[in-house]
């Protein structure tokens, strides 16, 4: 009986020391969740068009993207990549979406 009592007193101690940081995030600490999401859908899609842009420009002109820039202009999205070519030579390549 007091093996029980001491395991479950170690138990509801443990409990109670872990659930205490929980208690303590304000109650609108998660509300932000849908905008949040929505950043994170926004910032993949931004990838995604970088990664694509990167991909046409590297298959077309060869070599080793150094980086990929986001312009939008008008509405009209361009990406600047910018490539390191076998020869040694940088080339900065526009890709139109």
């Amino acid at each position: 009986m007091v093996f029980r009592y001491s395991v479950l007193s170690t138990f509801l101690s443990f409990a109670l020391l872990l659930g205490a940081p929980l208690a303590s995030l304000p109650a609108n600490a998660f509300a932000n969740t849908a905008h949040n999401e929505s950043r994170i859908q926004h910032d993949y899609q931004n990838e995604s068009g970088k990664s694509r842009a990167a991909q046409q420009a590297k298959s077309k002109h060869g070599g080793k993207v150094l980086s990929v820039s986001k312009k939008t202009d008008d509405g009209h999205t361009t990406y600047r990549v910018k490539l390191l070519l076998d020869s040694g030579r940088v080339k900065v390549v526009s890709i139109g979406q």
